[in-house]
Parts: C-alpha cells; sequence; structure tokens
C-alpha cells in the first residue's frame, strides 16, 4: 500500500513538474509573439501617420488656396472698378456693397469686410457701413505701401496679420496711378481668424488632426486649438524644438515638404509650403491619440495570442493529462466494478428471500381460503381474503419490477399510459388499503375539485404511489385522525395530496424517509403492522417516471402532508361530472 501511494506521489510531482514547464514555454511564446506584434504595429503606424499628415496637408492646403485666390481675384476686379474714379466714394460703396453682399459663402470662411483706403491712408469707405462720416486711420498700409514703393509698376496684393483684439487677416490690393505711378488707395478684405480656423476644423478628415498656419515671417497666422502639445506650448508661442527647425531652412528650402516624426517622445509634423501664397501649413496629429491606437492594437494582438496560446496549453494539458487519467480510471473501474457486483448481489439476495418468499405463501395461502379449500368461510373472511390476494398481487408485480437487473442498473420503469379519472384510482387505492387496515379507525376524506380532468398516467403505477401514501398515513396516525386526499387545479397543473394528522416527522427526517429501505422508528411501534414496501423512495421514482414531482412538508407530532404535481401536458380536459366530496 506504502509503495503505491509513494508511486502516485512521484506520478503527480512528475505531471506538476512538466506541466508547469509547458506552462512557462507558452508565456515565453505570448511575450515574444506580443513584442514581435508590437513592432509590427508600431511600424505600420508610423507609415499610416505619415500617410494621413500627407492627406490632410493635401486637403487643407487645397481649401485654403482656392479660398485666398478667390478672395484675391474679387480684390482685384474692385481695385480695377474703382481705380478710374476713385474720388468717387458713391461709387466705391456701391461697388463694396455688391461685391461683399453678392458672395454666398462670405460668413462661411470668415469674410467680414470689404475697405477702401485713400491715398491719405484713412478709411473711408467699407461695406458694412458704407461711407465712413468719421474716416479712420490705417497705420499698417503705410508700411506696406513704402515697402512695395519699388514695384509701383503694377498693382500689388499683399497680405497682412496682427494679432490683438482684431484677429483678422487682411488682404490687400495697393492700386497705383498707371501714369504717375503715385499711390492711389487700397483694397481690404478682411479674414475672421476665428470663423476661419473654425471652416478648417470642420472640413478636417479627422479629429485629432491639428494645423498651423504660419506666414513668410514664421508668424503664426491660425491654429486649430490653443495649445498644440510639442508644438504650440501653454503660452500659445511655437516650441522652441519647431522653431529650430523653421530656421533651419531658407524660404527656398522650405518650398519642400518636410516631415518630422517621433513617435516615441510623441512628436509629429508634416511642414508644407502653399504655392503661390506666402503662407506655411503645418499638420500634426495627437500623440495621444496615436499612442492610444497603438496601444488598442497591442492589446487586441495580446488578446488573440492569449486566446490562441491558452487554447494550446488546455489540448496540451489535456492530453498530457489523459493518460494519467484513463489509467487511474482503469484501476479504479475494477474495484467500482467489484464493488457494485457485491451490492447488486446483496440487494437481490436480500429482496428475494425477505419479501418475494413469505409473499408467495401469502398469496398461495389466501387464494386457498378464497377457493374454501378448508371448509366453508363467512363471507366477511371471503372479503378479507380477496383483499389480501389482490394486495399481495401487486406487491409481486412491484418486487418482479425491482428485481429486473436492467431497471435497477438504469433506474427505469416500465410505465403503460393510459386516459384515467383520478377519483377512480384514488377509490381503487384506498380500497387496497384499507384491506390491510381492517382494524385501524381512521375516516378518509376525498375532496375532488368539480370537473377535474382526466390524467394521462399508469394506472397500477399510481394506485401503488397512492396505497404507499395511504399506509403510511393510517399507520402513523392515531385512530379517530381524519386523512384527507385531495385532488386540484392550480396553474393548470395537478395537485395530488395526502394529508395526517399524524405522529409527523422533523424536517431533517424527510430526507432519510426518502431514502431506500429508509424507515422512522419514532413511532412505528404504536401500532405494530408489517409493510414490506420500500417507502418514499420508490414513490418518488414511480412520480418521476411520470414526470411528476414529489413535496413533502411535515411537522413534529402533527401531521404529514405529501403532494404530487403533474404537468400540464398530462391532463385532458373533458365534461366529466364526479362527486365532489365523500367520506370512506
Amino acid at each position: 500500500m506504502d509503495k503505491k501511494t509513494s508511486n502516485i506521489n512521484i506520478d503527480q510531482i512528475d505531471q506538476q513538474i512538466s506541466i508547469k514547464m509547458i506552462t512557462f514555454g507558452v508565456v515565453m511564446i505570448v511575450i515574444i509573439l506580443t513584442l514581435v506584434s508590437f513592432v509590427h504595429i508600431y511600424s505600420s503606424k508610423k507609415g499610416e501617420v505619415f500617410k494621413d499628415m500627407q492627406t490632410e496637408s493635401t486637403q487643407l492646403k487645397i481649401i485654403i488656396a482656392d479660398n485666398l485666390n478667390y478672395s484675391k481675384y474679387f480684390i482685384d476686379i474692385i481695385g480695377k472698378h474703382v481705380k478710374n474714379d476713385y474720388k468717387n466714394l458713391n461709387l466705391i460703396s456701391t461697388t463694396l456693397k455688391d461685391h461683399f453682399y453678392s458672395q454666398d459663402f462670405n460668413m462661411l470662411f470668415g469674410w467680414r469686410k470689404y475697405s477702401w483706403i485713400n491715398n491719405h491712408l484713412m478709411e473711408t469707405v467699407n461695406s458694412t457701413t458704407g461711407i465712413l462720416v468719421n474716416p479712420k486711420h490705417v497705420d499698417y498700409i503705410e508700411k506696406i505701401s513704402i515697402q512695395t514703393k519699388n514695384d509701383r509698376q503694377e498693382d500689388k496684393i499683399t497680405f497682412y496679420h496682427k494679432k490683438g483684439n482684431d484677429n483678422s487677416l487682411k488682404i490687400i490690393n495697393n492700386i497705383f496711378d498707371n501714369v504717375t505711378k503715385e499711390y492711389i488707395g487700397s483694397v481690404i478684405l478682411s479674414y475672421d481668424i476665428r470663423t476661419l480656423i473654425q471652416s478648417l476644423n470642420i472640413r478636417k478628415k479627422s479629429k485629432s488632426t491639428n494645423f498651423i498656419i504660419l506666414n513668410e515671417k514664421l508668424e503664426i497666422v491660425a491654429q486649430s486649438k490653443p495649445y498644440i502639445e510639442n508644438l504650440i506650448n501653454t503660452n500659445f508661442e511655437m516650441t522652441q524644438h519647431l522653431k529650430t527647425t523653421l530656421q533651419n531652412y531658407s524660404n527656398s528650402k522650405l518650398s519642400d515638404d518636410v516631415l518630422y516624426l517621433d513617435m516615441a517622445n510623441g512628436l509629429n509634423y508634416f511642414i508644407s509650403h502653399l504655392q503661390g501664397l506666402p503662407f506655411i501649413l503645418i499638420i500634426n496629429t495627437d500623440s495621444s491619440v496615436i499612442k492610444k491606437e497603438i496601444l488598442n492594437d497591442v492589446i487586441k494582438s495580446f488578446v488573440l495570442v492569449c486566446i490562441f496560446a491558452s487554447l494550446s496549453l488546455f489540448v496540451i494539458i489535456f492530453i498530457y493529462k489523459r493518460e494519467t487519467y484513463l489509467r487511474t480510471k482503469a484501476e479504479k473501474a475494477s474495484q467500482v466494478a467489484e464493488d457494485v457486483t457485491k451490492a447488486k448481489t446483496n440487494f437481490l439476495a436480500f429482496t428475494a428471500h425477505e419479501i418475494r418468499s413469505p409473499l408467495g405463501f401469502i398469496l398461495t395461502g389466501s387464494e386457498m381460503m378464497i377457493k374454501e379449500l378448508f371448509g366453508k368461510l363467512s363471507a366477511d373472511y371471503i372479503k378479507y381474503a380477496e383483499g389480501i390476494h389482490e394486495n399481495s398481487k401487486v406487491i409481486l408485480d412491484f418486487i418482479t419490477d425491482i428485481l429486473d437487473e436492467n431497471q435497477i442498473i438504469e433506474g427505469k420503469f416500465k410505465i403503460i399510459n393510459a386516459t384515467h379519472k383520478i377519483d377512480s384510482i384514488i377509490d381503487e387505492a384506498i380500497q387496497v388499503t384499507l384491506a390491510r387496515f381492517n382494524k385501524r379507525n381512521v375516516p378518509i376524506t376525498i375532496e375532488l375539485e368539480k370537473n377535474i380532468p382526466l390524467l394521462i398516467c399508469d394506472k397500477r403505477r399510481l394506485i401503488q404511489v397512492l396505497s404507499n401514501l395511504i399506509s403510511n398515513s393510517i399507520k402513523y396516525s392515531e385512530d379517530n385522525t381524519n386523512i384527507i386526499i385531495s385532488a386540484k387545479i392550480v396553474n393548470g397543473e395537478m395537485k395530488i395530496s395526502v394529508k395526517d394528522h399524524g405522529f409527523g416527522m422533523k424536517e431533517s427526517e424527510i430526507p432519510q424517509a426518502l431514502d431506500a429501505y429508509g424507515t422512522l422508528h419514532d413511532h412505528s411501534d404504536y401500532y405494530s403492522i408489517e409493510s414490506y414496501g420500500l417507502g418514499l423512495a420508490i414513490v418518488k421514482m414511480l412520480l418521476e417516471a411520470h414526470d411528476a414531482e414529489l413535496n413533502i412538508s411535515s411537522i413534529k407530532n402533527k401531521g404529514t402532508v405529501v403532494q404530487m404535481t403533474f404537468p400540464k401536458y398530462k391532463l385532458i380536459y373533458t365534461n366529466i361530472h364526479s362527486n365532489n366530496n365523500k367520506k370512506v
């Protein structure tokens, strides 16, 4: 025995070590595959970020360039229109208003107003007010006109932006006299930077995309949001890294696109020049979004790898353990088979010897009495002899089923279903039972619901069940106490109950009563009545074979209620009328 235990322990230790090694190997594979997946995802994401920034840059450059060129075209037309009669303020006012209100997308891209600046650098007319009563001096026009003094051979369109309360971008068309080349005035279109930013944000392909528009002096004209990580700090200024990058390139070099991508430090941008315009566009993607997408992809990949690894580990361990399990099962199977065979043999021997032999004597004796082989008997004796004979046959049939080997092993009973009246089954069960308890004075009351349906059941088996329950009620009740047998429909189900006012039992004793051969001895000697049935265990088995439920409630020294519940599909409704209540 010690050697066997030692071998089992060694096998268990070897098995545990092998499983740990397999698990460690699978974990290492998961880690390696996760790292490989991360490298692949990181590399792929870099390409995606570059492609997305390039696509966003191209799209926004087209939108910005189209609108600025469209605006340049209109102020050029206006300039040519007022050039020949620039002193006629009424004409200029009408021209500015007509061109401003006739454009459907003025507000869409932030057109604020058209203005006319005379040669004295005074704003005398605008598209909003018309002719100004109090002209305003425009300082920046003087600076621009001096800068363009050497270019007066033709009208020149320039851009001007100064951050402040005004927060606008000016498109200026400086007009010069064709003959004298002297400065005549300027047509100015004012852009609202906030509206421009809002419009570009709406037209972005992705919400995580940021943009910065710079002028040729590398000053910020517009930005998608106040703070852009690693590009625009909390003081609304460009970071030193971006300044250094921009300063390292001359304007000529800036005509080429510049890509910088450092995903480890969360720094990325794409710089491109707006062709034909003095602006630079910088596109950036939120580093937090990139990191989140990489993390999500890595997690997804990790989960898939873990699922695959777990399944593989499960299969490997299952195969490994299977041999041990089968070997152990084979060793136990022999012992179990031996124990089962021994128990079955003992059971059958006990049943055959203790029950069937005396039952045969009872059958023979009662039959001889019925036939009056030893002399004439009174009618009462013959009636009781017939009861003995009938009950003995019921018990013999029951024992025959118990002794059937296949039914014992599989727990099956031969159920022959048919449609029966429940009142006739109850009556017959009572008659069979009372033949055994003719000396007892325990009245039985039957309470049946009106028009109760027919029941699909095995009549012989159900009589056997009821007879067993009635027998127990009589046996454990005192004389002159009532037994009530009722049948009614509750929620479409038939409930049959046997209620007595006997000695009852404790709740903890109910499982013992349901056990095969379980017997409660507290009051069984009160009336010395022999019973060779297998009790409530067989009742439960027969009811389960009918798809019925058995419920027992009992209170010590007050009585017991046994209730059987048959499902809806076991009932057949007809216009049957029977006695609802009667006493036996």
